[in-house]
Order: C-alpha cells, then sequence, then structure tokens
C-alpha cells in the first residue's frame, strides 16, 4: 500500500493556529487486510488484489475505490463495505476503465455489503459481486453498468452458503442483473431490477441456471420489482433438463419486459405476483406473460395477476403447468389466478395458448368472462388443434360459492352423467326455492345450439337429458359443449360435456 497526502495550509489572520486539512491518495494492489480508511481514500486499485484466507478487509463509509485497470478483488476472507444512506462506499473503473469486479470465496464468514455503488465491469467473468459458495449479505446497493451484476453460485454443494441481495438496484446490464447458479439457500427481496438483457442475447433480470445432472436450483424470490428490461423478467435456464430449478416466487411485480415469466424445464411456486404488460409493441414474438417450455416444466400459479400481455401462458415442447387444481388434497394449489385482457398485436385474445400435446389444470380461476364458451375462445388447445392438449378450466373461479360450507343462493350445477356421453346426458341441478330456469347448450364458437329446458320449476333437485342435437332435431358433432343455467334471466352456473360419436 502506498500513500500520497497532500496538505492544504489555512493561514489564520489574527491567530498563529494553523490547521490543516488531508486529502490522500492510496495506491493498492496485492494481498490486502485491515482497514481501508476514509482517510486513505480514493484508493487506486493499480494492480489484482487477494484479500488471503483468514484475514478481512474493512471499507469505511465514503471510500472511493478506483480501479484503474481490468483488475479483480478476490477475497479467499471477507470483506466487510458498510457504508451509509448518507455516505456511500463506491467501486468503480477509472473513467472509460471497465475492471473485474469482487469475488467472494470464504464459505465460512460472511461478507457484507451495505449501501455501496459497485459500477461498470466488463469481461466474461466479470460481475459486480460473484460470490462462489460464500456467506454474503448484500443491502442497500446499487449496481450498474455491468455485463451481469451479481452471481450467486454454489455448484457441486448439496448445503451451499446462505447468499441474500436485498434492497437493491440494479440497471444497464448487458446480460443478467443477477444470475443464480445451483443454489438453493438463496434469497432476492425487494429489489428493483431493470434495463438489463441490452445485448443481442435472450438474458433476463433474473436468471436461475443448472450446469450438473444433480444440481438444484431453489432460491427464493420475493416483493421485487422487475420491470423494463429488454428480454424476459424471470429465466429458469435448464438447458439440459438436468435437475431441479424450482424456486418460490411470490408478490413480485414482473412488468414491462418482453416476457414475464420463462420457464424452460423449470418448475417452482408462484404466487401472488403482478405479471403484466408484458411484449415489446409491434414484435409479435415477444409477449407471453409467462413462457412456458421443455418436458420438464411443470409450475403451479396461484392468485397471480396476468393481464394485459400479448398472451397469459404460452405453452409448447412438451410443458405443462398447474394453474389450479381442485381435484387433490392439496390446498396450495387451488388457482385462484386472474387471468384477463391478454391481447396480442392483431387484437386477440389468448388467455391460455397450450401447444404442448399435455393437459394443463387451469381451475379456479377468474378470466375475461363468466361464461364458459367465451371463455373457451380465449384459450387455443386441443379443441383447436387434435395434437394439443386440453386445457381443463372448468370450473371458474366463483368466490365463496366454491367453498363447500357456503351455500349458493339462487342455484347449483351438479354435473352430468354420464360424461362423457355418446347417446345422451343427464344434467342435474338444485334449486333452493321456485325460479324461472332455463338451461342453454353452445358449441365453443359460442353458438347455442339448443335450449333443453325453459320452464318455471320448484325448489329441489331436478334433472334434464339433452340428447346431442340440437333445437332442429339434428345430431350436433362431437367436442366440447357447455352448458348455462339461468334462473330468473341470468346465469348462475355452468358446465362442460364432451359428446363422443
Amino acid at each position: 500500500m502506498k500513500q500520497k497526502c497532500i496538505f492544504f495550509i489555512l493561514l489564520g489572520i489574527t491567530t498563529f493556529l494553523i490547521p490543516h486539512i488531508a486529502l490522500c491518495d492510496t495506491n493498492v494492489s496485492g494481498n490486502q487486510s485491515g482497514t481501508w480508511t476514509l482517510a486513505g481514500s480514493p484508493y487506486y486499485v493499480i494492480g489484482a488484489i487477494t484479500i488471503p484466507a483468514g484475514n478481512s478487509l474493512i471499507i469505511e463509509p465514503g471510500v472511493l475505490v478506483e480501479v484503474q485497470g481490468n483488475f479483480r478483488i478476490t477475497a479467499e476472507g471477507f470483506i466487510t463495505a458498510q457504508g451509509t444512506e448518507s455516505d456511500s462506499i463506491k467501486l468503480y473503473g477509472q473513467g472509460t476503465t471497465t475492471w473485474e469486479g469482487i469475488r467472494l470465496e470464504d464459505e465460512v464468514n460472511q461478507s457484507t455489503f451495505s449501501y455501496c455503488r459497485i459500477s461498470n465491469t466488463d469481461g466474461t467473468n466479470g460481475y459486480g459481486i460473484h460470490s462462489v459458495n460464500a456467506q454474503v449479505v448484500i443491502q442497500n446497493c446499487f449496481f450498474d453498468d455491468h455485463r451481469k451484476a451479481v452471481h450467486l453460485s454454489a455448484m457441486g454443494d448439496e448445503n451451499p452458503s446462505y447468499m441474500e441481495i436485498s434492497q437493491s438496484y440494479i440497471t444497464t446490464c448487458e446480460q443478467c442483473g443477477i444470475l443464480i447458479t445451483e443454489n438453493s439457500n438463496a434469497l432476492v427481496d425487494n429489489c428493483e431490477i431493470t434495463a438489463c438483457g441490452q445485448g443481442t442475447s435472450y438474458w433476463p433480470g433474473i436468471q436461475l441456471a443448472i450446469q450438473t445432472s444433480t444440481g438444484e436450483c431453489n432460491p427464493t424470490i420475493t416483493n421485487n420489482h422487475i420491470h423494463h428490461n429488454d428480454k424476459q423478467g424471470i429465466t429458469l435456464a435448464n438447458i439440459y433438463n438436468y435437475g431441479e430449478v424450482a424456486p418460490h416466487v411470490e408478490n413480485n411485480i414482473i412488468e414491462y419486459n418482453l416476457t414475464g415469466i420463462y420457464l424452460y424445464n423449470g418448475q417452482g411456486y408462484y404466487k401472488n405476483n403482478d405479471i403484466c404488460n408484458n411484449f415489446i409493441a409491434g414484435d409479435p414474438n415477444s409477449g407471453a406473460g409467462v413462457m412456458l417450455y421443455g418436458s420438464g416444466t411443470n409450475g403451479t400459479f396461484v392468485q397471480n395477476e396476468v393481464a394485459f400481455n400479448f398472451c397469459g401462458f404460452y405453452c409448447i415442447n412438451n410443458a405443462t403447468s398447474n394453474l389450479g387444481d381442485l381435484g387433490n388434497f392439496n390446498t396450495n394449489d387451488d388457482g385462484e389466478n386472474n387471468i384477463h385482457d391478454n391481447i396480442d398485436g392483431t387484437g386477440t385474445t389468448f388467455s391460455v395458448y397450450n401447444a404442448s400435446p399435455l393437459d394443463m389444470k387451469a381451475e379456479n380461476n377468474s378470466w375475461d368472462s363468466d361464461n364458459y364458451t367465451e371463455i373457451a375462445l380465449t384459450i387455443i388447445d386441443g379443441n383447436d388443434n387434435p395434437s394439443y392438449g386440453i386445457v381443463d378450466f372448468d370450473p371458474i373461479y366463483i368466490g365463496a360459492a366454491l367453498d363447500p360450507q357456503t351455500e349458493i343462493a339462487e342455484c347449483n350445477i351438479i354435473g352430468n352423467a354420464p360424461n362423457p356421453f355418446t347417446n345422451s346426458t343427464t344434467i342435474s341441478f338444485t334449486l333452493v326455492s321456485q325460479a324461472d330456469v332455463s338451461i342453454e347448450i353452445f358449441n365453443l364458437r359460442g353458438q347455442k345450439v339448443k335450449t333443453t329446458l325453459s320452464s318455471t320449476i320448484d325448489k329441489g333437485t331436478h334433472s334434464i337429458e339433452w340428447d346431442g342435437k340440437n333445437d332442429v332435431g339434428k345430431g350436433v358433432p362431437s367436442g366440447i359443449y357447455f352448458y348455462n343455467l339461468k334462473v330468473n334471466c341470468e346465469v348462475t352456473d355452468s358446465g362442460k360435456c364432451v359428446l363422443l360419436n
């Protein structure tokens, strides 16, 4: 460490006291430990830095660290860089010089960064901070002008060190803001991530990756604002369909990206996120709220707002996902997503586009309509192309009426049997009081084919048969049909049946 100081002497007019202020700059390279003080600031990094194992480096509030070449700071030991809200620590390259960032390797002692601004790293292995299975907590920090801002990796370790980035702002990255590789002990919380993916490759705001056949990458991503990234908001990149990539993603706002969330052979649990306005105007290949790709894909989505994208959920290449399943004993996958106003550049509404051959559960969600026929028109599945799987969206979300402990005020469709049927099926329903009742049957295009009942009915349980014919007595083709139960001229319940001729 080499230090030089310049002393400014202020001569008093009426006193012989001679106060002085020392402004020093310190050149550093090689092995470093101890404390980088405000008095020694700015620190000019003129060569690669190493904090040896068993040692620590403390950086005081207000310190400036200017890197004068393509050098890296490697902490085999640990770093404590704790600025304050009014007196932050700054680490950056000189002028247009880029540097290799900070690499952390201590798995025993925790490195801490708070109120730091870390800027303009570059190079294939350049990151603002790269934790290689090292304990680290990053809070209230600012990252800008990087290839990748933060990398939290734990490849080959079944018990990775705890890594956290929270209350931080990440912007202007050529590739991704945060990369998490095979790390299930990482937390990303209350961060803002924007203007990432500015290069030609498809890098997102946050990317999860897996590179070994036995690895896992299941971090927690909560309460973040991920917006205006040139590519995806969050990507699960399990390119070779190895182990499990299954994050817990909750309470995030994911908006104004090319795609909101991209599951590439990924799984995970997604709850109470706002996934909205994800598209690039004029780009027909953009705009999925959630993109699902690959045979390893099967995420669970609960209570999310998925709206104003070009397409709500786009599913291809043997992917599937659980958007709501009431047919099991698990109460954590009961849908309640609000999927609406996903309209592409041509004005066509696509709530779910299931081009995968696998079926998809999407029960107990609210859609653009409470009419089954109208909902079906916004869903592309096996009813539109026989090579596609079916999207099962029945029943739709009707709030308390879905609770078996709650009595439905007007009526309730019990269902139809047999289903599927060939010759005829019997539709059963209950009334809690006498009412004018009609049952109308529609095809997938929303065209009414039959009114099977129109009469005043007493309270109780009733049944009506449909023989698979339209109002003029002609048999209708095989397919899915919807029936609406109207009570006193209002649609109060609906059902679905399948005719096989």
